[in-house]
């Protein structure tokens, strides 16, 4: 109940960001982008809004998550002039460890502190 309940207030949050983050580009440089990169593309949320939003002429869209690649793949492939790689971007190259959460929005490469209050149960599965 009170994942379900935080995780709606979050989404909700993300609405108002991506729409002022919509609004201040446009305001900026008005409704073209010759390229957009999208880093950590999840599911292609932000590749549909920008593109409702925007005249595109690239997106170039990276996802490190194997399983929300897949699911990236069949969302975007009916959009035109979407690049999508299974790969992260950083500054490093070579392999890094994933850790796959059980909510794919927060999936991260990032080292995570056990030792965290916040870090109540061991939700993460490391992969390659």
């Amino acid at each position: 109940m009170y994942y379900s309940s935080a995780k709606l207030f979050l989404n909700i949050c993300d609405s108002f960001n991506k729409r002022k983050i919509v609004n201040f580009l446009k305001q900026n440089n008005g409704n073209k982008m010759s390229v957009l990169v999208d880093v950590g593309a999840h599911y292609g949320e932000s590749i549909k809004i920008f593109n409702k939003h925007f005249e595109i002429n690239t997106t170039l869209s990276f996802e490190p998550s194997k399983k929300n690649f897949q699911i990236l793949k069949e969302k975007v492939k009916n959009f035109k002039k979407v690049k999508i790689f299974n790969i992260a971007i950083g500054e490093i190259s070579g392999e890094v460890d994933f850790k796959q959460h059980f909510d794919s929005e927060s999936s991260t490469v990032v080292r995570i502190n056990e030792n965290s209050n916040f870090q109540i149960l061991n939700i993460f599965q490391k992969t390659k």
